[in-house]
């Protein structure tokens, strides 16, 4: 059951680092943001002679912002933590981007603090804590999740290359201005297109801090020990219950399968979800395996297995229900939509997982998860759907 959460946790901990990346990788975007930019400045703010060869200074100088504050990123993830810097880096970097709203209405020399330094800053403190997270979590595939983390710094400015041109440009329009002193560089004047410049920094601004948010919730260091490690230190014995507990995984789907149609799904879902229950939250009785010897192995193993063989009941009820509920022609949509319900509890478990372990403990956790279980129960007992001979489905 350890190895098996693991996995999961560890693959969210992975897409919080690629969303994380995904803002990160914006700073690539300066490119395609420029002539926007420099065209803006001078029509509307100063200097009014500003040309390509002087604002590409902004890049440089995020550049050297991220150089010079990725150092201080790696200090501050070992004194707060994986999942708070890159969400302070985040947001430092979204808050210049947001402030260039104000600043490219000033000069170009205020948006070189916001949008060059700031933003250089932010990235540079929120770019190895989700990489170190993500290696510990598969240190044996340091190199993919590695490559798919830094994927997401590619990405970002795939993506909001596409996002700021559709915002600012929808009709493709070329710049036309020509500079007196150097012809081949041109210009928009375009009134709509400028007017949606200073707005766009705050949009964009908005955006990132929202995924970097989201992406830093997914973001923990693994747990030092799982439940089995604290009471039985046999490595061999625990993958042993890892294998037998995958066949009660497999064997028990036909078991539930049979008690809904023997009985009904309410029947069946309320005796899995109170069979959860007790194995859950009983869980926590199992003794070290210092004190209770041979017993506390055979404890372990017996409950995990319940464990596995409850659960693997909603893999079988749940698709005969939308079977009985709805008719044959519809279950595939409509068990599909009951499946979408895995992508929401999958992050939203690691989430609280991470956020809650250290203040609740293995009690405290297995208590959340049998409340939430007989909620389950609570609501199986109020289903009233009937099949076509009037019988509980």
């Amino acid at each position: 059951m350890a190895v098996s959460m693991g996995k999961y946790r560890g693959w969210i901990a992975v897409l919080g680092g690629v969303l994380v990346h995904l803002t990160l990788g914006t700073i690539y975007t300066s490119a395609n943001m420029n002539p926007y930019l420099t065209s803006y400045i001078r029509e509307r703010s100063s200097p009014s002679d500003l040309t390509y060869k002087v604002s590409v200074w902004l890049f440089s100088l995020q550049i050297a912002g991220l150089g010079l504050s990725m150092f201080v990123g790696g200090y501050i993830s070992r004194r707060i933590g994986p999942r708070w810097t890159p969400l302070l880096g985040g947001w430092l970097m979204s808050a210049g981007v947001a402030l260039t709203y104000f600043t490219v209405r000033h000069s170009f020399y205020a948006i070189l603090a916001t949008y060059g330094l700031m933003f250089g800053l932010g990235i540079g403190i929120a770019y190895t804590a989700p990489l170190a997270c993500a290696m510990k979590w598969m240190p044996e595939r340091k190199g993919l999740v590695k490559g798919l983390v830094l994927a997401g710094l590619g990405g970002g400015s795939f993506i909001f290359d596409q996002v700021q041109t559709a915002y600012l440009n929808p009709n493709n329009l070329s710049p036309d201005v020509e500079d007196p002193e150097d012809p081949s560089s041109k210009y928009f004047d375009n009134k709509e297109i400028l007017d949606k410049v200073p707005v766009c920094f705050l949009m964009l601004g908005g955006t990132y801090a929202a995924i970097q948010l989201l992406g830093a919730l997914m973001i923990a260091d693994p747990p030092e020990k799982a439940f089995g490690q604290t009471k039985i230190q046999d490595d061999h014995f625990l993958a042993l219950v890892g294998a037998f507990s995958a066949v009660l995984n497999s064997a028990g789907r036909p078991f539930w399968g049979w008690m809904a149609d023997r009985y009904s799904f309410k029947v069946s879902l309320m005796g899995l979800c109170t069979s959860m229950i007790f194995f859950t939250m009983t869980l926590v009785a199992v003794p070290d395996e210092t004190d209770a010897g041979v017993g506390s192995k055979v404890m372990f193993f017996i409950w995990v297995c319940g464990i596995f063989g409850s659960f693997c009941g909603n893999f079988s009820l749940f698709p005969t229900a939308t079977a009985k509920t709805f008719g044959p022609d519809y279950v595939a949509v409509n068990y599909g939509l009951v499946c979408t319900c895995g992508v929401v509890s999958s992050i939203t478990g690691g989430i609280i997982t991470s956020a809650l372990m250290s203040a609740l403990g293995w009690f405290g956790m297995f208590s959340l998860v049998s409340g939430l279980t007989l909620i389950s129960g609570i609501i199986a007992f109020f289903f009233k759907a009937k099949n076509a001979e009037g019988r509980d489905v």
